[in-house]
């Protein structure tokens, strides 16, 4: 459960940045948004954001091999709702001893959450998500569910938020029979900006089966993203996916590192 880890810290972050606010801000959008006067939020919203990043790497001689990543992002913020979308993929071939180039990996989803704001903290959520990984004998695993967000802190510097919620998993290995079930969802997600170019960025996703709590799945996505000219990023990644009941012959734990570049909008 070595994801849990982090999870509880940042729960406990989010806690004492709630309870060290100083004091009641004037209006909900300045709540929302960050203290400024009234007069200057005007026109703000609705505020469209996302991005798209990508790498790719190509060895050729005594081996062969191609690697190519693609991942994008996209939110729309109003002043009592939010809706964020973001979608990958992973696709790697590498030749082999009879000179053929075959597929080593091919791996793509997608997700989307639509936030309901009830005041400046408290949202209500609807989300669903999906993907598809051929290294993994993963061939469809479906999310879908509701739940309650706290949103601790958003403004320039911080964003951070928790939620709870319960929903329905499905998940379909080559070797195995199709699974479904009932489960219990936790996420934290939080952003932090130290420096006018630099961010920092996690997202901590768990589900736990109500049918059986040791079965469970959990995704840790962590990246240092360095603003450079026109909109233009640099992005470091980690995404860490541990499963508790993975295909035969794989691992609990996958690990994803990656440098790419990235352009926003």
């Amino acid at each position: 459960m070595m994801p849990l880890l982090p999870l509880l810290t940042v729960c406990a972050m989010g806690a004492a940045v709630g309870s060290s606010e100083d004091e009641a801000l004037k209006t909900v959008a300045q709540r929302v948004l960050r203290d400024v006067p009234p007069d200057e939020l005007e026109g703000e919203w609705p505020r469209w954001e996302g991005g798209f990043d990508g790498g790719a790497s190509l060895r050729s001689g005594n081996d062969s091999t191609r690697n190519f990543r693609l991942d994008g992002n996209l939110g729309l913020r109003r002043e009592h709702d939010r809706l964020r979308g973001a979608a990958f993929w992973r696709y790697d071939t590498q030749r082999q001893s009879d000179g053929e180039l075959a597929v080593s990996e091919r791996h793509y989803g997608g997700s989307m959450q639509y936030d309901l704001f009830l005041d400046a903290r408290e949202y209500l959520l609807v989300g669903a998500s999906g993907e598809r990984d051929f290294k993994s004998q993963l061939d469809l695993r479906l999310t879908s569910g509701v739940g309650y967000g706290y949103q601790f802190r958003e403004d320039e510097t911080l964003s951070l938020s928790a939620e709870l919620g319960a929903g329905w998993f499905y998940e379909d290995f080559a070797a195995r029979e199709a699974s479904d079930s009932l489960s219990g969802r936790l996420a934290v997600n939080w952003i932090w900006n130290p420096l006018d170019r630099l961010s920092v960025e996690q997202h901590l996703e768990h589900f736990a089966s109500f049918e059986s709590l040791d079965d469970t799945l959990s995704r840790l996505e962590s990246s240092l993203r360095y603003e450079l000219k026109q909109d233009w990023y640099a992005l470091f990644s980690w995404h860490l996916r541990w499963d508790s009941e993975p295909a035969a012959d794989e691992v609990r734990g996958d690990h994803d590192v990656a440098l790419t570049l990235g352009w926003s909008f």
